[in-house]
């Protein structure tokens, strides 16, 4: 293959062509880029057909702008442009930091293995080649559409658990740190100056807030959170006051 043949497919789902049908039971959010005015709305289509939730965008310089801002950040993004455009331009490697390491997907026309070669190079997820049919398109989403369904999930739960951590205490994370380090509710009450029944209540609405049936669970669950979140929470905040008195 010669460098200006274009590849048959790159990142494309492998097997006969077949008709789409919807991936996610909860749609994800494709952003949809044009970098030039080519037409993307038979892809807007297909998307739509996996079950996605898809946003367009006009201009990929403003779209990559205000990404950063947006919440909740796409689940996938793909960028649509003829190839020389998507090449001059480099955007994969802008779009992949704007959107927290969303996967990224080329929808490229007139793409060479030069081009492919580049745009993976970047961090691209895969390329589409167009134009294709309706049913290529389809094919072709199907396994980004499935990677960016199982990648956004672990993103949506990493998201929650930080949101939870954001509602823990300076006490309260004072005994997440003391059992983090293994400290049994004893230690912790003479470590922290504080009554064993304050420790109890502290550890109990950490494991609610924090949806943990068990210590391992609780422990999981602030390692997803980001455990080095944990110390912020009490410099970020009035220490409290160390009594043996029981929180309210």
């Amino acid at each position: 293959m010669t460098a200006n043949t274009p590849p048959s497919s790159i990142g494309a789902a492998k097997g006969p062509e077949e008709s789409a049908s919807p991936l996610a039971p909860e749609p994800i959010l494709v952003h949809l880029v044009r970098c030039d005015p080519l037409d993307a709305s038979e892809i807007q289509a297909a998307l739509r057909k996996l079950g996605c939730h898809t946003k367009l965008h006009d201009d990929f310089e403003p779209w990559c702008v205000r990404v950063v801002k947006e919440s909740p950040l796409p689940d996938l993004v793909v960028l649509v442009g003829r190839a020389e455009k998507l090449y001059a331009i480099e955007p994969i490697r802008r779009a992949i930091p704007a959107t927290d390491s969303a996967p990224v997907l080329v929808a490229a026309a007139g793409a060479t293995v030069e081009h492919a070669m580049s745009y993976m190079a970047q961090g691209a997820s895969g390329l589409m080649l167009l134009p294709a049919s309706a049913d290529k398109l389809a094919a072709s989403l199907r396994e980004p559409v499935g990677v960016a369904l199982a990648a956004g999930a672990d993103r949506r739960r990493t998201a929650d658990f930080r949101q939870r951590l954001t509602t823990v205490t300076s006490g309260e994370a004072e005994v997440l740190m003391a059992m983090l380090q293994g400290a049994a509710n004893k230690q912790i009450a003479l470590q922290l100056g504080i009554g064993l029944r304050t420790v109890e209540l502290r550890r109990s609405k950490l494991m609610k807030k924090m949806n943990a049936a068990s210590v391992s669970q609780l422990i999981l669950n602030i390692g997803i959170a980001g455990v080095d979140r944990v110390p912020a929470l009490l410099n970020g905040r009035k220490r409290s006051t160390r009594s043996s008195t029981v929180d309210a």
